[in-house]
């Protein structure tokens, strides 16, 4: 096991084998790792956690609530716009999904490699 980070990742995605394999990596990496399964539930985290994470691992097409409604809904909130997102999404407009919204950077499913996860999450998390 690596030792802590520090840093905290909430992972907003509906497909729990994306969420477990990322939960489970993340930690042994040293990552303290919240999640929640649509943008509702994220919101919701937010706004009642005493510890808001570094960076956000946000799922464009999730039920409910959708990483873009998320977004705006994030952004809107003083105490939760500046915390940065990194997209995770199969959809083949990525690049501009990932303008759209204001996200740091993105991850294309299905996942390449966990070293690509790494590194895009070690590049734009906050701190």
């Amino acid at each position: 096991m690596k030792k802590p980070t520090g840093k905290h990742i909430l992972i907003v995605d509906d497909a729990m084998d994306i969420q477990s394999l990322l939960e489970q990596f993340f930690s042994e990496e040293g990552y303290t790792v919240s999640k929640s399964s649509n943008g509702y539930e994220a919101l919701r985290f937010l706004q009642s956690t005493p510890q808001l994470p570094d960076l956000i691992l946000l799922d464009l097409m999730m039920p409910q609530m959708d990483g873009f409604q998320f977004r705006q809904l994030q952004e809107q909130d003083p105490k939760l716009a500046s915390i940065p997102i990194v997209v995770m999404t199969a959809d083949s407009n990525v690049h501009s999904s990932t303008i759209k919204i204001g996200a740091k950077g993105f991850l294309k499913k299905p996942f390449a490699d966990l070293n690509t996860i790494a590194t895009t999450v070690a590049r734009h998390i906050a701190g």
